[in-house]
């Protein structure tokens, strides 16, 4: 994020290391959640792993977007990918 110069981007960052927290993505998602309101179906979550973001996003019934630019995971048709940034602009 610093060496990007994105960080002013965003109002939040979270990252999920478990060598300081307990806490998963799907607990980082929940209480995103609740603290602002929000209900599942109000939210999106794009990721590059359907088995950690991806994944958990979809167990707390949030709609979820694979930035997949490579095509790494080409076995999952049961995932919505993208392979641009800009493809999102269909889903929002």
């Amino acid at each position: 994020m610093n060496q990007l110069h994105i960080r002013d981007n965003f109002e939040e960052i979270h990252i999920v290391d478990p060598q300081i927290s307990s806490q998963t993505k799907k607990d980082i998602f929940k209480d995103i959640l609740i603290r602002n309101g929000y209900y599942p179906e109000e939210v999106m979550v794009v990721g590059d792993d359907p088995d950690s973001e991806i994944k958990a996003a979809t167990e707390l019934g949030i709609d979820t977007v694979l930035y997949n630019k490579i095509n790494q995971h080409l076995d999952r048709n049961d995932l919505t990918a993208i392979t641009d940034f800009g493809q999102l602009t269909r889903f929002i």
